[in-house]
């Protein structure tokens, strides 16, 4: 009898732990934080062995300027995905089986200016999993605020063979209307902390990368900025993307050439991983590769550009090596 309430509370809890976790605001205090500072070379950093050397090829995907990746929470084997800026206000729904795309969103309320980046996580509504859109991108870096938009995970839909054309007209979502505390940056790669929400943001131009992050609970209040922090500084740039492993413990950077992940130890602050010293993941090269995201267990996708409109982009999936993919 005591065996089987055992079992009982053990499949009670392994389905809860898929839930998002309700993020708290933490005590650390950012204004008093000291940005870090690194040098080490990428031409001398390990290659990690973690990971077979080779992805395999998923399929093309029917998109012209993929910017962003991350993984969906409520339609498991499946990825979101949307277009650089100039290609309307659309995410889009990937079958990682096949590359096909499953569902396109409009989401007319939400101006593309330049959407940079995606990730997924805990927000404000318990219980739910949050989307973030990141309308971060500045080429000439001269933009004066940026919006990171948060909603909840589209749901609802019954995924058939062919796409589906969804029209979001009352979307309801929050606009985090920021401003950098040191002027105007062009910035690819937001990743969201899946224990507290924080959002952090690495620049793409300037000489070194620079780390920011908005703190949770992020400024929403319309007609106000919130500021970000500077957290520390990285020894390269180009970085095109980001992403945090559901479970936290990998975090990913990616520039056109190389991608870099930093592995954490439980309950590590982001930016206490971040200053530490990478290693290299497998990538074989894309052409204008800005796109990357786990999944739940640690295969990591990457998608770029299409190179014509006639020669649309790959889908790349990279196992572990403890996976059961050979």
């Amino acid at each position: 009898m005591l065996l089987t309430q055992l079992l009982i509370l053990l499949l009670l809890f392994a389905c809860e732990e898929e839930d998002p976790v309700q993020p708290e605001k933490h005590s650390y205090s950012w204004e008093n934080h000291r940005a870090f500072t690194v040098d080490y070379s990428l031409m001398q950093l390990p290659v990690s062995e973690d990971y077979h050397s080779y992805p395999s090829s998923k399929g093309k995907v029917a998109m012209s300027e993929a910017s962003g990746l991350a993984i969906s929470r409520n339609y498991p084997g499946c990825i979101w995905s949307h277009n650089d800026s100039g290609n309307g206000s659309n995410i889009f729904l990937i079958d990682t089986a096949t590359a096909t795309i499953k569902v396109q969103v409009n989401l007319r309320n939400i101006p593309n200016v330049d959407w940079e980046d995606m990730a997924i996580g805990p927000g404000p509504r318990e219980g739910k999993w949050h989307l973030y859109l990141a309308d971060t991108g500045d080429n000439l870096e001269r933009r004066k605020s940026y919006s990171i938009y948060r909603f909840e995970e589209p749901e609802g839909f019954t995924l058939n063979e062919t796409t589906q054309l969804i029209w979001l007209d009352s979307l309801d979502f929050d606009r985090i209307h920021f401003i950098y505390p040191d002027g105007s940056h062009d910035v690819e790669a937001c990743l969201v902390d899946p224990a507290t929400s924080d959002i952090y943001l690495v620049s793409k131009r300037d000489v070194t990368s620079q780390v920011y992050v908005l703190p949770y609970p992020q400024t929403i209040t319309n007609g106000s900025y919130a500021t970000c922090y500077h957290v520390g500084s990285l020894p390269f740039k180009e970085v095109t993307a980001g992403d945090i492993s559901p479970d936290g413990s990998l975090i990913v950077l990616k520039t056109y050439r190389e991608i870099l992940v930093w592995k954490s130890v439980p309950h590590e602050p982001v930016f206490e991983t971040l200053s530490g010293i990478p290693q290299k993941l497998p990538y074989i090269g894309e052409f204008q590769g800005e796109a990357i995201c786990f999944d739940e267990h640690l295969n990591y996708f990457t998608l770029s550009e299409a190179q014509s409109q006639s020669i649309k982009p790959n889908l790349y999936q990279y196992h572990p090596k403890n996976s059961n993919h050979p």
